[in-house]
């Protein structure tokens, strides 16, 4: 596994990959709406429109046989273009950052995010009692975001962005009921942002998968990757983004390993950062439907099924990352 792996970096994600991601940006990035959207509502229309006019006159055997062709090459193409990243060499690997992390280190790096976050709640809000809130576009934020992936690829070597971007999705909607902020679009490499989450947590989002377009996979290292992007931000708007998005990760592990550390340090936070998780906790509720664990239970599939088993748990993942890069710098 560690020599595919291996080969999987070298000649795919940094060797073919980074062409190939040249042509899709070439392809579907001269436009800010997006192009992978508009694909997805067709498809389903042509869907539909075959079931209830086509279907009755075609033979099943036939139906099977070319529903599983069609599979075939859906995947085949998925992973030529973009897929095959899900088996590149872990991040930890390469940044020799370990595969575990000790409980003195994940309160010891908790609280340093927590009095970060603080800090720039404060410096944006000027009063540790009010939500950060902003009314920036995709755009802007995501041209925030430029000078910290720019710093990590300087560093860490991950690869450039170039003149990629990011879009507010036209399924917006639709993804709030099944309960994801965003998502990366393989066959077009959009990275497609729910605009309607909290405003304070887009840039999170947006760090997310553009870590995605860079052809980091793993749910875990597009977390890391994206809040690195926005802990090396000029703009405090992103550097908030991405810092709560670390404690948050950091406070879920603390939660089950040491429930006192836990409530100690959420009680060291402004309350205004209070507010913000407050204002994703209602907003994450008012779109709960009982649907959204089956979209759920169908992605954390797909993600078992591409080399990340632990699924929907693949995402807090990164905190041995997070812990154990800013011990490091804690040191």
């Amino acid at each position: 596994m560690k020599a595919h792996s291996a080969w999987t970096e070298s000649y795919f994600s940094r060797g073919l990959y980074p062409y190939i991601s040249k042509v899709q940006n070439f392809l579907f990035n001269w436009t800010q709406w997006s192009l992978g959207d508009l694909a997805y509502l067709f498809l389903l229309a042509y869907v539909v429109y075959w079931i209830i006019f086509k279907m009755r006159y075609v033979r099943l055997k036939e139906w099977l046989l070319n529903l599983g062709v069609s599979v075939f090459l859906i995947y085949f193409f998925f992973h030529f273009i973009w897929g095959f990243n899900y088996y590149r060499e872990p991040i930890a690997m390469q940044m020799k950052l370990g595969d575990s992390c000790q409980v003195d280190d994940l309160i010891k790096v908790t609280n340093h995010l927590a009095s970060a976050t603080n800090t720039v709640h404060l410096r944006i809000t000027k009063n540790d009692s009010v939500a950060v809130k902003h009314t920036l576009s995709i755009a802007e934020l995501a041209d925030s975001l430029k000078p910290g992936f720019i710093f990590m690829n300087a560093q860490f070597n991950t690869g450039s962005l170039g003149t990629k971007k990011a879009k507010a999705s036209l399924l917006s909607q639709p993804l709030s009921y099944m309960g994801f902020s965003g998502y990366l679009n393989p066959f077009t490499l959009e990275a497609q942002v729910n605009d309607l989450v909290p405003s304070y947590s887009i840039a999170a989002t947006i760090a997310h998968e553009q870590a995605h377009q860079l052809g980091f996979a793993a749910e875990n290292e597009a977390n890391f990757i994206g809040a690195l992007a926005c802990y090396y931000s000029d703009d405090s708007y992103v550097r908030y983004s991405g810092l709560v998005m670390a404690l948050r990760i950091c406070l879920n592990e603390l939660f089950k390993l040491n429930p006192d550390e836990y409530t100690n340090i959420l009680r060291q936070l402004n309350y205004g950062v209070l507010l913000n998780f407050e204002e994703s906790r209602q907003f994450w509720i008012g779109y709960n439907n009982p649907f959204e664990k089956y979209f759920k239970k169908g992605y954390n599939q797909y993600l078992k099924s591409n080399a990340q088993k632990k699924g929907l748990e693949s995402y807090n993942e990164a905190v041995v990352l997070i812990v154990n890069f800013f011990k490091t710098e804690l040191n």
